[in-house]
C-alpha cells in the first residue's frame, strides 16, 4: 500500500495472527530541509510526540527540537513547530542520546558535538573539530556515529574508529583499518564491543579494551549464492540479546548472525529492492523491527517472542512481515520506534508517525 501525504491509512493483521501489533499511519507533515536522522525526545519535555531531527544537503544545517503534529485527541493535524535549534557547520551525518538530555551529533566537517537539550533550548557543552582528519591534515567526514552509555564511538572517511567520552570530552580509543579504508557504517553493541563495516564489505568486531587494531572477529555479507561481498549501509542488534546483531546491505538483502558463532551468517532475507539505509527495533521490544531504504519503503517485521531465546528460529520466523507500511519513493534516512509510535524521515523532507496498536 502507498502512505500519501498528510493521510491516514491502516495496515489490517494477518487473519491467521492473534494479538499481533501492527502499524497504523496517523499522521505526515512538511518538514523544510533533508532529514539524515530523527529521534524521539523523552516524554518529560511534555509530550511523547516531541522529537528532534537532523539535517542535511542545505546551506545552513541544523539539529532542531520539534513540536508534535497532533493534539492531544489525535484528532486534527496541527503542523509541527520549531522549540529551538542548533546549527553546525556542515551536513549532519546523525545524532544520538547520550542520556535523556544530552545528544552527540557527528558532521560531514569531522567533527563531534556534545549539545544539551531542554524544553526550549539546543546548546554546545563541547566540540571536538577535525576528530576526523587524513594524514595530510585534510579533514575526513564523518560517516557513522553511535553510542553505548557514556561513550561515543565514530567513524570516518580516514578509516578511523575514535571512542570519546562524552562527560570528559576525552579520546578513550582511535583504530585504525589495516587498508585505510573508508568506514561507512558502526554499532556500539556493547561497553567494549564495536561492529564496523568498511567499503570492502565484511563486518569486523573491534573489542576496544584490546591495544591491538586488528579486530577479534569478522562478520562475512558474501552468502552462499554470491561471489562477491556486498557493502553493509546499517548494522543493528536485538535491544534484548545485543549478541544478535542484523545488517542492511546495498542489494536490499538483511542478514543476520549469533556473535557467539559468527563462522557463518543464520539468515539472509531479500525484502528490498534498494539498499537498506536503517535497520531499528521497538524501544526494549525484540519482536518488532522496522526496516527502510533507498528507494522509501518502510516494512515491518515480526519475531516470535516464544522463539527469541533459540538463534535458528529467530531469523525462520523474521521471514514474516507486515509491509511495505510506507512507500513514498524517496530515501527513509532513519526510524526511531518508541513503545507506542514509529517515526521516520528522510530525502522526501517529511516526517511520518505511525501508531503502533494490539489488534
Amino acid at each position: 500500500m502507498c502512505l500519501q501525504k498528510g493521510l491516514s491509512s491502516t495496515i489490517p493483521a494477518k487473519e491467521d495472527e492473534e494479538d499481533v501489533n501492527f502499524a497504523v499511519a496517523l499522521q505526515s507533515a512538511v518538514l523544510p530541509h533533508k532529514v539524515s536522522c530523527i529521534r524521539w525526545v523523552a516524554e518529560q519535555f511534555g509530550s511523547p510526540q516531541t522529537f528532534l531531527t537532523s539535517s542535511w544537503d542545505s546551506t545552513d544545517n541544523s539539529v532542531t527540537l520539534w513540536s508534535r503534529f497532533h493534539d492531544a485527541a489525535g484528532e486534527e493535524a496541527v503542523a509541527p513547530e520549531v522549540l529551538a535549534q542548533k546549527y553546525l557547520p556542515g551536513d549532519i551525518i546523525g545524532f544520538e542520546f547520550v542520556d535523556e538530555q544530552t545528544i552527540a551529533c557527528a558532521t560531514s566537517e569531522g567533527a563531534l558535538s556534545i549539545l544539551a537539550i531542554t524544553k526550549d533550548s539546543i546548546t554546545e557543552k563541547f566540540s571536538l573539530p577535525n576528530f576526523h582528519s587524513f594524514n595530510n591534515g585534510l579533514v575526513a567526514a564523518c560517516t557513522g556515529i553511535s553510542v553505548y552509555d557514556r561513550n561515543v564511538a565514530t567513524i570516518g572517511e580516514n578509516g578511523c574508529l575514535n571512542i570519546v567520552s562524552a562527560a570528559s570530552a576525552s579520546v578513550l580509543r582511535t583504530i585504525r583499518d589495516n587498508n585505510a579504508c573508508s568506514m561507512c557504517c558502526l554499532s556500539f553493541v556493547k561497553p567494549d564491543t564495536v561492529l564496523v563495516s568498511s567499503r570492502y564489505g565484511n563486518i569486523d568486531c573491534y573489542d576496544i579494551r584490546r591495544d591491538s587494531d586488528e579486530p577479534v572477529l569478522t562478520l562475512s555479507t558474501k552468502s552462499e549464492d554470491e561471489e562477491e561481498l556486498t557493502d553493509t549501509t546499517c548494522i543493528s542488534y536485538l535491544p534484548t540479546q545485543n549478541q544478535i546483531v542484523f545488517a542492511g546491505l546495498e542489494n536490499g538483502s538483511i542478514m543476520g548472525w549469533d556473535l557467539r558463532n559468527p563462522g557463518i551468517f543464520s539468515t539472509q532475507l531479500k525484502p528490498h529492492d534498494s539498499q537498506v539505509n536503517v535497520i531499528k527495533f521497538r524501544k526494549n521490544d525484540p519482536n518488532m523491527m522496522f526496516s527502510a531504504t533507498e528507494e522509501g519503503d518502510v516494512y515491518q517485521w515480526l519475531l516470535r517472542s516464544e522463539h527469541n531465546h533459540h538463534m535458528d528460529n529467530v531469523f525462520i520466523n523474521l521471514v514474516q512481515s507486515y509491509g511495505p507500511v510506507i512507500e513514498n519513493y524517496h530515501a527513509i534516512n532513519s526510524i526511531d520506534v518508541s513503545s507506542s509510535h514509529m517515526i521516520c524521515s528522510g530525502d522526501e523532507a517529511y516526517v511520518y508517525v505511525l501508531e503502533i496498536q494490539q489488534e
